[in-house]
């Protein structure tokens, strides 16, 4: 009886020491809204960290709605990093006040601008940019630090090597541009692509949505029209429309106006994949404009 009772207790003893290992070993969690920006904390962090997105790849985060099950790894995350207030507005408003909570843009550039009596940051769409990406990662690397003092070095490792892949590709992209030795031109269904089209030196046409819900007027589609058909060669033009839907009529009209064909961008993902690093996103579609 008494061989049983103490195998027993051993039983119990490995039992609940088995338990108590499982549960610290649990991965910290990285909880942020975007695919791009959970790609660069996965990226920074390494493999000790649980880094989820909210947001799914193929959904246009000015629509998207949280879900009980996304509330629930709100309340699971150790530390939860925005990107900004005009994508991540729903999470950061339904996360716990307990929780440290980053956002990662609080004024893009410093600038803002009116639309509608409503004030929208310039471009929030920093992971679309060489420049910005490494700005975020920096700043990525320093909460990280903060959050997780253990693995400081790790992350600043991780972050140069990060920086010095998207500094070596930018220079790889930028020398491709000037060997193709073509001028680009852009029309963009909304403003997303801004940054990406700076560094990269392609002229930009024209916006066709300035804001969400704007209702483009018959003089703003000819305008843009009457812009396109100055250029002699329609092989130098492009029309993005956004994943997230078909083309908007008025896209579709430019398109038929002018007979230059519209091309879908995806700004969070390449060809409906989640991508493991937002460096590849950049090249992706930067060799579409720049080809």
């Amino acid at each position: 009886m008494t061989n049983i009772k103490n195998t027993a207790l051993m039983m119990l003893l490995i039992f609940t020491s088995t338990c108590g290992t499982q549960k610290t070993s649990q991965k910290p969690m990285i909880v942020t809204g975007l695919v791009p920006i959970a790609s660069l904390i996965r990226i920074i962090t390494g493999d000790e960290y649980d880094v989820r997105s909210i947001i799914p790849n193929n959904t246009d985060p000015h629509y998207f709605n949280l879900k009980p099950s996304d509330a629930m790894i709100l309340a699971k995350a150790n530390t939860i990093i925005a990107l900004d207030d005009h994508f991540d507005g729903k999470i950061l408003s339904t996360a716990d006040n307990t929780k440290k909570i980053y956002l990662l843009n609080g004024d893009a550039d410093n600038l803002k601008e009116e639309h509608k009596g409503h004030d929208h940051q310039i471009n929030p769409h920093l992971w679309l940019s060489y420049e910005h990406l490494e700005d975020l990662s920096q700043t990525i690397t320093e909460i990280l630090s903060s959050d997780f003092p253990e693995n400081k070095i790790v992350f600043q490792k991780n972050n140069a090597t990060f920086i010095k892949d998207l500094q070596e590709s930018y220079q790889k992209i930028k020398k491709l541009h000037k060997e193709s030795n073509r001028q680009i031109f852009v029309v963009q269904r909304h403003g997303v692509w801004d940054y990406l089209l700076e560094e990269l030196e392609i002229d930009l046409i024209a916006t066709v949505y300035e804001y969400e819900g704007e209702q483009v007027s018959v003089k703003k589609m000819v305008a843009i029209i009457d812009k396109i058909n100055q250029i002699p060669n329609k092989n130098q033009i492009i029309l993005i429309e956004d994943a997230f839907t078909e083309a908007s009529t008025v896209l579709k009209a430019i398109s038929k106006e002018t007979g230059v064909q519209i091309k879908t961008f995806n700004p969070m993902s390449i060809q409906d994949n989640q991508n493991d690093n937002p460096i590849d996103l950049l090249d992706f579609y930067s060799k579409i404009l720049i080809k």
